[in-house]
């Protein structure tokens, strides 16, 4: 759609500043992901300058950032899958895969990696992996011994590092959470009941 806008011969410049406009807002969470980051830059350069710029130069811009999206959004959707795929795993080794809502949820993420486009959209699919993991974690929790339910926090400990290298922030409020929670983990003298609190207390924890 911004391709063809763009390249459109009856575009005007007005609308191909609304269109960066657009993208500008909807990639700014992912502003900083160094795929992205050189052009999305120039283009909120071209947006914010006092100069008025030429249909040729908007064209420019926004196919610039155009051409990165691809590899963007197949890098994003494999880092995704490998998310899915190390849940799935999870699922299996604590006997819950055939859980009807576990079953739902795998089929529904699965076409909600290959539909992402936006930050928007990945951001959504990570908020979606809570919800498996909730009935997973009330399993653990409840019947598993306190070794396996001390191998379900770190797994979740290491997925929560995976996203922020991947370049998914999580809220301030959520970052704080996490130090004090990996510096609870710390402890391996913890009993069931704090392992329920840490496990729901990194649950909780948001994107940003």
């Amino acid at each position: 759609m911004v391709e063809q806008l763009s390249l459109s011969q009856n575009v005007t410049a007005t609308q191909l500043r609304r269109v960066a406009a657009d993208i500008l807002a909807a990639f700014e969470p992912a502003k900083g992901d160094p795929l992205l980051a050189a052009q999305y830059n120039a283009l909120r350069a071209g947006y914010t300058t006092p100069r008025t710029l030429t249909m040729d130069e908007w064209r420019q811009l926004i196919k610039q950032f155009h051409d990165v999206l691809p590899q963007f959004k197949q890098e994003m959707r494999g880092y995704l899958f490998d998310v899915l795929a190390e849940l799935h795993e999870q699922v299996v080794y604590y006997d819950a895969e055939s859980l009807p809502e576990v079953v739902e949820f795998f089929q529904e993420i699965d076409m909600m990696i290959h539909t992402a486009a936006r930050p928007s959209d990945f951001i959504g699919v990570m908020a979606r992996f809570d919800d498996v993991e909730g009935v997973i974690a009330t399993m653990i929790t409840q019947d598993a011994s306190l070794e396996r339910i001390r191998e379900f926090t770190h797994n979740i400990l290491e997925s929560l590092d995976a996203a922020m290298a991947a370049g998914i922030a999580l809220t301030s409020a959520g970052q704080e959470t996490l130090a004090i929670c990996k510096n609870d983990f710390k402890q391996e003298d913890l009993d069931r009941a704090q392992y329920c609190n840490l496990v729901k207390r990194l649950q909780s924890i948001r994107l940003s």
